[in-house]
């Protein structure tokens, strides 16, 4: 279970909870960016801004080949 985090966000931009969502990889051409237990999202023009349950934040920038992401189980595959 994600512990719960507060998301304190001074950016103006609007975040999304999100909600049974285990993990997600971003693969770029050389690499691949691996993110578990998000929290809150913000998909931006530039990219994405990720907060995960341990308060860790990310920004993932456009550019990726492709993204992949595993759901809790019984979670709804797609939603947003």
């Amino acid at each position: 279970m994600k512990t719960e985090i507060e998301l304190r966000n001074a950016t103006g931009r609007e975040f999304t909870r999100i909600i049974g969502e285990k993990s997600r990889t971003y693969f770029f051409p050389d690499c691949s960016v691996i993110v578990k237990n998000i929290l809150w999202i913000n998909i931006g023009n530039s990219g994405h801004r990720l907060l995960d349950s341990d308060g860790i934040c990310y920004y993932v920038p456009y550019g990726w080949v492709s993204l992949k992401w595993e759901v809790e189980d019984n979670a709804p595959h797609f939603s947003l």
